[in-house]
């Protein structure tokens, strides 16, 4: 049994004041494991021991047995049982602040009893403890909650992004701001929330001690929040959260400020009221917002096509252009591309460079989009003496510079390559083996570390054949194409 604002043993002391801080105390505002603690008689030490569920005496007055002398239980002098420990004798105890095992074990435990025990918590919780204890639970709680909550949203939104040229530190940079933001902010939420409660139990009556009580209630009850850390669905509950941190921190301040049930409801119902509303506003504009992202999305995803182009419907529409055009190739393989329609039951394909050329030429109006055209065939040097020997659209490189694709000098001339673009990086999950299609329209897949030997062999084939050798077609930039070997 110790001061609850000092901490100093009040065993044996017959005053019902603390020696160290001068605060009054009473045997009856404290909780014991019931037969840990001696009730001595003040006149003839004869000794009581409690056993209800509180340690305390039944009944609480009668008469000694020994002296005769009418007896109340707040009037004994009190020490531990003989052979138990003092910290025994304790009914109930913060586990996040005595210090016992592993962090990770206190904290765990401190959750439970928030969750389903939070008187009992509030009781073990001495009105001296520091708040800024109850902060770090709080902190500490929440982030853990908003990880579990968001892990399969990252894994499933970060994680495609991951490993493009830098881009695995932008996303972890990115995630870690967010949940320092969201930790700070419900902490932040927490500490005001208490203190607004604690206005409004002044406003409706006297309090049992001040304000920082009120805080260290609200902040353990964060764990409340335990529904957030449901992966992906724990957005969804956020009024159910709102409403266990609520209860639980209605159920501490009862016991804390030793106040009426009524008076801690309505203390502690300002901010969640005022939250509710705000949420749920927010969520509201957000669904709305994100509804007309959607529709604006299915309104334009056959325009953009955010798939990427097999390399075999390319080649198709490289030899239906070349047919509509007396044999002519494209001066610039995105004018063929152009009328690609995405295949709605293809399985979506991943693995390569999000495509960004063709989705923003279909954007654009059609002037724009036959200047943007214009600009790209005098970018490969189209109708010049020396064309690009490859150029890129977005996944894919083309290699037709030279080649008949109506009646190829050889089938096995390369046409098309599909490998990741190099201005975005390295393909998220690791290299993808690269896709070649060639000239009778067959196809091979290869290894990247084959490929730098298998273009000197392409290029053997070409020099045969006096078609323009190509580059390595992981070096061609969607921004710089690559031009032919002089000569």
């Amino acid at each position: 049994m110790r001061c609850k604002t000092c901490q100093y043993p009040l065993w044996e002391i017959r005053e019902r004041i603390c020696p160290e801080c001068g605060s009054p105390f009473k045997p009856s505002d404290f909780d014991f494991v019931p037969n840990s603690v001696q009730f001595r008689c003040p006149h003839c030490n004869q000794s009581y021991y409690g056993t209800d569920a509180r340690g305390h005496l039944v009944p609480s007055e009668f008469d000694c047995v020994s002296c005769g002398r009418h007896l109340r239980m707040d009037d004994a002098v009190l020490l531990p049982t003989e052979g138990v420990a003092e910290e025994v004798t304790r009914a109930n105890t913060n586990p996040w602040l005595d210090g016992k095992g592993r962090w990770v074990t206190r904290w765990l435990t401190t959750v439970a009893m928030a969750l389903f025990s939070p008187v009992r918590l509030m009781r073990g919780t001495p009105e001296g403890s520091r708040t800024s204890a109850a902060g770090r639970f709080c902190a500490v709680t929440s982030a853990a909650f908003l990880a579990l909550g968001a892990s399969l949203i990252a894994a499933m939104f970060l994680m495609p992004g991951l490993g493009r040229g830098g881009g695995m530190v932008r996303a972890l940079a990115w995630a870690g701001l967010g949940l320092v933001v969201g930790v700070v902010g419900l902490t932040g939420i927490a500490a005001l929330w208490g203190l607004a409660a604690h206005g409004v139990l002044r406003l409706t009556g006297p309090t049992h001690a001040g304000p920082a009580r009120t805080v260290q209630c609200t902040l353990y009850a964060s764990a409340g929040n335990v529904l957030m850390a449901v992966p992906w669905f724990g957005f969804y509950l956020w009024p159910f959260s709102i409403l266990w941190w609520w209860g639980s921190a209605a159920a501490m301040v009862v016991e804390a400020q030793k106040v009426r049930v009524w008076r801690a409801i309505v203390g502690t119902a300002v901010i969640p009221a005022l939250g509710l509303a705000a949420i749920g506003g927010t969520v509201g504009v957000a669904l709305w917002t994100a509804r007309q992202a959607v529709a604006t999305v299915q309104a334009t995803a056959a325009a953009s096509f955010m798939q990427p182009i097999p390399p075999r419907d390319a080649f198709g529409l490289l030899i239906q252009h070349a047919e509509a055009n007396a044999g002519v190739a494209p001066d610039h393989a995105a004018r063929a591309l152009l009328g690609y329609t995405p295949d709605p039951t293809r399985p979506a394909q991943w693995g390569g460079s999000f495509p960004t050329m063709l989705p923003e030429l279909r954007t654009q109006s059609p002037a724009e989009r036959i200047r943007r055209l214009d600009e790209l065939a005098a970018l490969v040097g189209a109708g010049t003496p020396n064309p690009a020997a490859a150029h890129r659209v977005d996944d894919l490189v083309f290699m037709y510079t030279g080649v008949d694709l109506l009646q190829p000098q050889d089938g096995g001339l390369w046409v098309i390559v599909k490998c990741p673009d190099p201005d975005l990086g390295d393909p998220p999950f690791g290299p993808r083996p690269v896709e070649v299609i060639r000239a009778d329209g067959s196809g091979r897949n290869l290894r990247v570390e084959d490929l730098p030997a298998e273009v000197d062999r392409q290029n053997e084939l070409r020099r045969a054949l006096g078609v323009p050798e190509i580059p390595d077609p992981m070096r061609v930039q969607r921004v710089r194409p690559a031009p032919a070997p002089p000569g």
